[in-house]
């Protein structure tokens, strides 16, 4: 049951708010409820408790582990010293990524994430059910004009669209769950496939509908000695899509069309010319714009790691990767911080072709690079860390150890 609690660290905050949609509650916040805060603590402690038992059973320490634990050390002191620890990006830091990086450096000695695969098969497929409660919802909110789009919703397709689209290609090197390998799933992951790709749509995010982009292309060049299949299942993926889509779009209620056809003008409004660049960006511009002006002036030493906030308010992080780390300590910071990633591609890149397993970290290093360089922190993103980590510790040389 290990992998199932690693596996509900990584994902926990999208498998709370897909559950409780599945529940029919709607969560209001902790300033109305506690339950998220509570629970989030649990499943944080028992994670890093699972980690630290392994690493006292097989009692050593790495030059890499020991590196990685003393960064996330070091954040953490910078969190409390320079008196943001209650701030809501330190409280997720601490609450998400820590745990989700401990668990990394579980994978890690492992060589291997298979075996937690079979559970990102569950999450995945709950992450897809809550889309029959989120689409109704977002589609009544908008014609009510309590909201307008769900990016969420949206990234949230686009991750379940990757990790679908992967496993039609890849599940059978993977011990899955018997109902994954069962006619009736290989059939009704295509009709997934339809309900995750009306989601993304619907959600109304550009970045989303370029996590997707990017991830079938990146997807394609591991497919290697499964190309035909691999170009058979893109191929029925895109005609099954667009006749669905077609069908879906045509069966519609007016309420769900007439938001559909907004979401989906937004989806692609980067590319539309009569739109002024902050309609084509929500605003992002002023946001880059501003992160700029404060990078200038502190462009060797930046602002500290969670004080750069001060620096763009009202928004909580310039919504790219790179801006977020020229404004925490400078350019030179940020230009080391992408070669390291860079550097942990082409580490993944050798392990891959060594261990055809690792595949699986495609579509999660997909979600979760690219998000981030149109929304949200990687102070905030366990998946970041988990993928950044692992790699970071992970030894291509060395076959996958099986101690338990």
């Amino acid at each position: 049951m290990k992998d199932c609690v690693f596996s509900i660290t990584i994902f926990w905050s999208t498998l709370f708010f897909s559950l409780m949609s599945l529940l029919g509650k709607r969560y209001g916040g902790s300033s109305f409820s506690g339950i998220y805060v509570y629970l989030s603590v649990g499943v944080a402690l028992l994670g890093i408790l699972l980690v630290l038992r392994d690493f006292f059973k097989n009692a050593y320490l790495t030059l890499s582990e020991f590196v990685s634990c003393l960064i996330l050390f070091l954040f953490i002191l910078i969190g409390v010293f320079t008196g943001y620890y209650s701030s809501s990006m330190f409280g997720q830091f601490v609450l998400f990524c820590i745990p989700s990086a401990m668990v990394a450096l579980y994978y890690a000695r492992r060589n291997s994430v298979s075996s937690i695969v079979k559970w990102i098969d569950v999450w995945m497929l709950v992450l897809s059910a809550s889309f029959f409660i989120k689409i109704p919802a977002l589609v009544s909110n908008v014609m009510n004009q309590t909201a307008w789009y769900s990016q969420a919703m949206s990234y949230d397709a686009a991750c379940a669209i990757l990790l679908n689209l992967y496993m039609m290609v890849f599940g059978k090197q993977y011990v899955r769950f018997n109902f994954f390998n069962s006619s009736f799933y290989k059939t009704a992951r295509w009709f997934l496939l339809l309900l995750q790709f009306v989601a993304l749509i619907l959600g109304g995010g550009r970045g989303a509908i370029v996590v997707v982009i990017v991830g079938v292309i990146c997807l394609m060049p591991t497919l290697r000695k499964q190309i035909h299949q691999g170009f058979f299942v893109f191929f029925v993926a895109v005609l099954f899509l667009i006749v669905g889509f077609y069908f879906v779009y045509q069966k519609g209620d007016n309420s769900f069309t007439y938001v559909l056809d907004k979401n989906l003008t937004r989806s692609f409004s980067m590319l539309d010319d009569s739109k002024t660049m902050y309609e084509r960006t929500s605003g992002r511009n002023y946001v880059y714009s501003n992160s700029i002006d404060a990078i200038v002036k502190s462009p060797f030493i930046g602002y500290g790691l969670f004080r750069y906030v001060e620096e763009i308010r009202p928004q909580p992080y310039p919504h790219n990767i790179l801006l977020e780390w020229a404004l925490q300590y400078g350019i030179l910071f940020a230009i080391v911080c992408l070669f390291f990633v860079f550097v942990l591609i082409h580490k993944y890149n050798i392990g891959r072709k060594r261990n055809n397993q690792l595949a699986i970290l495609t579509p999660m290093m997909v979600v979760s690079f690219v998000q981030l360089l149109f929304s949200g922190s990687y102070m905030q993103t366990p998946l970041f860390w988990f993928v950044i980590l692992f790699l970071f510790n992970y030894k291509p040389s060395i076959q996958n150890n099986s101690y338990s």
